[in-house]
């Protein structure tokens, strides 16, 4: 759990620029992973690329580092889904300002 953050449904600047930051680190890992498996077809191509289950066992650790990274900064819940919501779906704190 994060810092003592205010509940609230209304615009709180620190909450919203700290889930804005996690989400850019999650999504940006995804990238990451995602760039990998694109290295990994064009290796595939030419023969020297990783078989399946070591693109397995390497996503492992970008999935454990989202479920951490991509929590709400007041209650830390772990987001059911992976879009960018305007508010907590545990507790109503606003994870953005539109």
């Amino acid at each position: 759990m994060g810092p003592n953050y205010n509940h609230s449904p209304e615009p709180n600047e620190q909450v919203i620029r700290e889930f804005a930051k996690r989400r850019r680190v999650a999504l940006l890992a995804w990238g990451a992973y995602i760039a990998l498996i694109l290295l990994n077809l064009f290796l595939i191509s030419s023969g020297q690329g990783l078989p399946l289950w070591a693109l397995v066992v390497i996503g492992i650790p970008f999935l454990i580092f989202w479920l951490v990274v991509y929590r709400c900064p007041v209650c830390g819940t772990v987001r059911q889904r992976y879009d960018y919501p305007r508010f907590c779906e545990n507790c109503g704190a606003r994870l953005r300002y539109d």
